[in-house]
């Protein structure tokens, strides 16, 4: 196994991380509203999603004054994760966290405040 695939399972293996990359697969999303969604403090999220770019698994944009996340698609074997992770239902985090993602546009005005 590559280091690279050793690492990604390492960042994987924190449950906050695993939650972001979650959030991000079905979409491109601030802080504001990760922070929102998945119900925990910017200073976490932020630094979660430092560690997230530093290996390359998301990517970002700037829109407006605001930094979108995204999950980076040329990585492969993320992606197969993530997607195998959307049949997982037995995490009930996971779930609350799922069925919470249709607010984040409610946190994006949140981010002006």
């Amino acid at each position: 196994m590559s280091s690279g695939t050793e690492e990604l399972f390492k960042l994987m293996g924190d449950e906050t991380r695993l939650h972001i990359l979650d959030l991000l697969y079905q979409g491109p999303a601030c802080v504001c509203q990760i922070t929102g969604v998945l119900e925990e403090p910017q200073a976490k999220i932020s630094r979660h999603l430092a560690k997230l770019r530093d290996a390359d698994l998301v990517e970002t944009v700037r829109k407006d004054q605001f930094i979108e996340y995204s999950i980076n698609k040329d990585n492969v074997i993320l992606i197969q994760i993530l997607t195998l992770l959307q049949d997982k239902h037995d995490d009930p985090a996971l779930e609350k966290e799922r069925s919470r993602q249709h607010l984040k546009e409610h946190y994006l005005t949140h981010c002006n405040s």
